[in-house]
C-alpha cells in the first residue's frame, strides 16, 4: 500500500514536472517568436533605408554626372574657340615666321 503512494507521489510530480516544463517551453517560444519579429522588423527597416539611400545616391549621381558632362562641354567649346584664334593667328604669320611656327 504504500509503495502505491510512493509511486502516486511520483507520478504526481514527474506530470507537474512536465507540466512546468511544457509551460515554460511554450513561454520561450514566445520569446522566440517576439524576437524574430523584431529581428525582422529591423530587417526591413534596414532595406527600406537601403533602398532610400540607393535612389538618393542614384540622384546625386545623375546630377553629379550632368554636372560633370556640362563643364565637359564648356571646356570642349573653350578649347576649340582657342584653337579657332591659334588658326586665324596662325594664317595671319608673315611667311618668315610660320617657318618657325611649325
Amino acid at each position: 500500500m504504500m509503495m502505491w503512494k510512493l509511486f502516486t507521489m511520483a507520478l504526481g510530480t514527474t506530470t507537474i514536472a512536465l507540466a512546468v516544463l511544457a509551460i515554460w517551453q511554450l513561454v520561450d517560444r514566445a520569446r522566440l517568436r517576439q524576437r524574430y519579429a523584431t529581428i525582422i522588423d529591423l530587417d526591413r527597416e534596414i532595406a527600406a533605408r537601403r533602398h532610400a539611400f540607393n535612389i538618393d545616391l542614384a540622384t546625386k549621381r545623375s546630377v553629379f554626372d550632368s554636372d560633370i558632362a556640362a563643364r565637359r562641354r564648356a571646356l570642349d567649346a573653350e578649347f576649340a574657340k582657342r584653337a579657332a584664334e591659334i588658326e586665324v593667328a596662325r594664317r595671319n604669320l608673315p611667311q618668315e615666321a610660320r617657318r618657325y611656327d611649325a
